[in-house]
Order: structure tokens, then sequence, then C-alpha cells
């Protein structure tokens, strides 16, 4: 079976008024190839809508795939729920190092197998990857 490169899912890039890009994403492709999952600029505010494009776009999103969280907060959270779920349970996210100037991935084990249905486990520590 052949290798899958990873992939970086942009959640919602967000832009300048201008048009012009916020941040320089390009130093995330060193994570693999970037894909964004709903277009730069203003966020969807049809829900229905945005669950479409989380379904289409997440469809064969992996464990060895990376969350990029960045724009509109409702979207990071509803992506990175979908993105657990398809990637078993484990979330790589990367986080931006200020003082470094890159990306620093992280990986979440949120539960193995199944998704938790209910009560109030912590939130497992991070690991790096």
């Amino acid at each position: 079976m052949p290798k899958v490169t990873p992939r970086v899912f942009i959640v919602n890039e967000p832009l300048f008024r201008t048009g012009q890009r916020v941040f320089d994403l390009r130093p995330a492709q060193a994570f693999g190839e970037l894909v964004h999952v709903f277009p730069a600029g203003q966020p969807p505010s049809d829900p229905s809508y945005a669950e479409g494009v989380l379904d289409e776009a997440l469809a064969d999103f992996g464990p060895d795939d990376y969350l990029l969280p960045v724009g509109n907060v409702a979207l990071i959270a509803a992506t990175a729920a979908v993105a657990a779920v398809r990637a078993g349970g484990a979330l790589n996210v990367l986080v931006w190092d200020g003082e470094r100037r890159v990306y620093s991935p992280v990986r979440y084990v949120l539960w193995e197998d199944e998704p938790s249905r209910g009560g109030t486990a912590a939130i497992p520590e991070p690991e790096n990857v």
C-alpha cells in the first residue's frame, strides 16, 4: 500500500477587507499539502451549508492529516469535531510558535475505538507529534 502524503486542512483563512491574506500560512506546507476546508474570507452563516462543506471537505480526513485552526471560532470547533471522528479519535493540530516563527504539531488522542457517549471524562494531555 503506497504511503499517503499528509495534508494540512486550513479551516477558514481570514482575509483583510482588501482581500489580502492576514497570515502567511506557507510554513504549514512543511507538514503536507495545504487544503482549504472553507473558502478564505467571510465564513458561511448557514449551519446547514457549513455541515455540507465539512462532510465533503473532510470525507477522507485521516489520522496522519493536520488541522490548522484559523478563522471563525464556530467553524474551527465544528471542523475539529468532524476531523477527530474521521481520524478515529485522534487529531493532529498545528500551533503557531511566534517566537520561533514555525508551526509545532500537537496530537490529541481524544478517544480510542469509539467516541465517548456522555460522561465527564477529562480531556487528555496533548502529545507532541
